[in-house]
């Protein structure tokens, strides 16, 4: 039997202009839609596996991480949307 929710879900995810990026617990990215490959400029399969430092400017990753574990250990999160983040060029 098809599973209609979970392949509108996964088609929507891949068909959206916006980067969607899903990372696990220890920030490692798991899921790279094409949206994300357009905006950052790396490929799904350069993307999946590696830690979301490849878009987090070295100069914020500091920050990035302190909040990224706070967030982990209780469950909820200040910030949704974009944040200072870039591109494979730059």
């Amino acid at each position: 039997m098809i599973d209609f929710a979970n392949l509108v879900a996964h088609s929507l995810l891949l068909t959206r202009s916006e980067a969607i990026i899903a990372a696990d617990r220890d920030g490692i990215i798991r899921f790279w839609n094409p949206g994300a490959e357009r905006i950052f400029g790396y490929v799904r399969d350069d993307a999946i596996g590696r830690s979301l430092d490849l878009i987090i400017p070295e100069r914020l990753q500091q920050r990035h991480w302190d909040g990224y574990r706070r967030t982990m250990a209780s469950g909820k999160s200040r910030r949704t949307g974009n944040s200072s983040a870039f591109s494979k060029k730059g």
